[in-house]
């Protein structure tokens, strides 16, 4: 009996290891296509991704201003050559690969932690980590829905329209956006609707995502999320904050109109660095 025990205990570490090892090489697969010189076989990669994470890329991509898979403007065959993959902690992979820092001969070592999983009997990659979450258990954690919008005063509702407004993005809905233009349409008023759009199709990438006004970008990770502070201003404005990419502080000013029926978010202005919002005649983000 213990024979079969340490039998069956040997089976199941040996599937283990084949499992992770598996995991290791699609995630070595899937750079090797992506830093491909070859254009059809890096969309190939692109095939590769669950379509949360797709959709998340994209995002990401305008939000950084760089590719999220490899934390560049270009692929360099330095990094074809020199790209190593290595099992991490929790089902966690992490790419790495050699870059020429831009204008100088110096080299800089990119390290990309990843998180593929099996789906339907097929691995996909479903995970990219950035270098602002620092807890990768989270990051592969269910989030807990938002409470519902709560008007019963004009700060808890800015507080429970963020967070409604917000949590898609940081938990990675592929229709996230269509989500936030919803609640634009219920809760912004008809003149700053006009704005926002006005603003999103100014955005510098408007042909893969909208700029977000309210998020002050394309995206809300999920360290912003826990960032957010909201407090009372005077009777009709409420104060935003949230710091995203790890460092970048936003502090919003939000006037918030009474309707005989519910709230509205009437304006939206960032505050300047001497703590005085911006003014003009028209509602403005």
């Amino acid at each position: 009996m213990r024979r079969t025990l340490l039998l069956c205990f040997a089976l199941l570490c040996a599937l283990v290891v084949s499992a992770q090892a598996t995991g290791e090489d699609f995630v070595r697969s899937f750079y090797e296509k992506y830093l491909s010189e070859d254009s059809r076989i890096q969309d190939s990669a692109l095939q590769m991704l669950t379509p949360r994470l797709a959709a998340k890329a994209r995002r990401l991509r305008a939000e950084m201003n760089i590719d999220p898979f490899t934390l560049t403007k270009e692929i360099t065959p330095e990094m074809r050559k020199s790209l190593c993959v290595g099992a991490s902690e929790n089902g966690w992979f992490v790419a790495s690969f050699t870059n020429c820092l831009e204008d100088t001969l110096l080299m800089e070592t990119i390290c990309i932690p990843v998180y593929p999983e099996q789906i339907e009997g097929r691995w996909q990659l479903a995970y990219i980590a950035t270098a602002w979450e620092e807890d990768l258990g989270k990051l592969i954690s269910p989030l807990a829905a938002p409470k519902a919008i709560d008007e019963s005063s004009p700060t808890k509702f800015v507080e429970t329209f963020y967070q409604n407004y917000v949590t898609p993005f940081a938990a990675m809905d592929v229709d996230a956006p269509e989500q936030a233009k919803r609640l634009r349409e219920k809760y912004l008023t008809k003149s700053l609707q006009k704005v926002f759009d006005s603003a999103a199709e100014a955005g510098e990438e408007p042909v893969l995502t909208h700029y977000d006004l309210i998020l002050h970008g394309y995206d809300f990770d999920r360290s912003a999320l826990k960032s957010i502070s909201v407090k009372r201003w005077d009777d009709q404005e409420v104060c935003v904050r949230f710091v995203k990419m790890g460092d970048i502080e936003t502090v919003y000013i939000i006037k918030v109109e009474k309707t005989p029926e519910d709230y509205r978010i009437a304006d939206i202005n960032e505050l300047s660095d001497d703590g005085v919002p911006a003014v003009d005649d028209e509602p403005t983000i």
